[in-house]
């Protein structure tokens, strides 16, 4: 008997898009018949490629539900939750699963009111962490994933330790209904690194990368002031930022001379294999795909000990932590430093625990009770 399971999500770009993708892709190829409704307008480059080849392929059932968005709206979120119903009506599915905060609340009271009992929930990093929001608005949002959480959810899952932890400790909902289901990918085959360098850089200079959205959360402001100090004493260090710039930074980005700032560019996934070093600056994090490709290739990591950043390095030897909230001399200490250690070739073979099959059966195995 086919199963047939609903995603529901308001955005499909980064790191949430590569985690609705390989989902889905791990979910057909179990045999799930699987129904996406989304908002098509917040798809990145990466998401429409993989729509294209699954609208080929007739293997997705879709539905554009352009009410959906990021910001609150009375009106705008109350046709989002009466098309979802509909939607859950007409598709009978099986499983309801709804990605990040704003899908979230629409897909999950939505399910309610049609009497849905099998709803499970991914947040993808708690709205309610994000520095960007007042701690009125962060107060707000944890009163309704609380709400959410103890009458409209069968489970969350959560995708690293830290997020659990966060959400246990504003007392969200008992600990049974969370469960830690780390990130994960899978093995990219075909790799050329010659290839990918060319892409990435025409220097032959040490490269530390960095592939995501610049955004506030990201902290692209840290990442180009330790650029603009190591590069007076490494000349011959590069530092590269991929990912789409938001309309926030853009003046930013064109102001500053000491990071290539590429935007958005194709395959990423396989780029940060031919990079030397990932530097990640970011004030939280779920469990970061980019820094999880990165370790898929054993490419030495230098983060912020922040939520998220922390449980990757617990489950990879070749990352080191540093503190975010350190004197900016002491971060570029401990990075040149890094640097150094790796170009004498001291880091040992990284190697990551981070299981691709294991997280598609675990969340399938919770979707059925098992």
């Amino acid at each position: 008997m086919t199963k047939k399971i609903l995603i529901v999500t308001q955005s499909e770009g980064g790191g949430l898009r590569r985690h609705l993708t390989d989902l889905m892709d791990g979910l057909i190829e179990q045999n799930f018949e699987v129904v996406l409704a989304y908002n098509e307008e917040f798809g990145d480059a990466g998401f429409k490629r993989w729509l294209e080849i699954k609208k080929a392929s007739q293997s997705l059932i879709l539905y554009n539900v352009s009410e959906m968005k990021r910001s609150i709206s009375p009106l705008d979120d109350f046709l989002a939750i009466k098309r979802l119903m509909q939607i859950i009506r007409d598709e009978q599915p099986d499983i309801v699963h709804t990605h990040s905060s704003k899908a979230g609340v629409v897909g999950r009271i939505a399910a309610k009111l049609v009497g849905h009992k099998r709803v499970f929930y991914t947040p993808h990093a708690y709205s309610f962490l994000s520095e960007e929001f007042s701690d009125k608005k962060k107060n707000m949002f944890v009163l309704i994933e609380r709400l959410l959480s103890r009458w409209f959810t069968a489970k969350t899952f959560n995708v690293s330790e830290s997020e659990m932890q966060a959400a246990l400790s504003v007392k969200l909902d008992k600990p049974e209904k969370f469960e830690v289901i780390p990130n994960a990918v899978p093995i990219l085959a075909d790799f050329n690194y010659d290839f990918e360098r060319k892409r990435l850089t025409s220097s032959d200079k040490f490269v530390v990368v960095n592939t995501a959205r610049v955004t506030k959360q990201k902290n692209p402001d840290l990442f180009v002031d330790l650029a603009n100090r190591v590069k007076q004493d490494m000349p011959d260090v590069e530092f590269v930022w991929i990912g789409q710039i938001d309309s926030e930074y853009k003046n930013f980005v064109n102001e500053q001379t000491s990071v290539v700032f590429k935007g958005e560019m194709q395959k990423t996934n396989a780029l940060v294999g031919a990079a030397d070093l990932y530097l990640s600056t970011s004030f939280f994090e779920g469990l970061s795909y980019s820094l999880l490709e990165a370790g898929s290739f054993g490419i030495p990591v230098f983060l912020s000990n922040v939520p998220g950043n922390i449980d990757f390095a617990q489950m990879y030897n070749g990352a080191e932590l540093f503190n975010i909230d350190d004197s900016r001399t002491l971060q570029v200490e401990k990075l040149e430093a890094f640097i150094n250690k790796l170009r004498n070739k001291e880091n040992t073979q990284s190697e990551i625990t981070a299981d691709y099959d294991a997280m598609i059966d675990k969340i399938v195995d919770n979707y059925y009770g098992k």
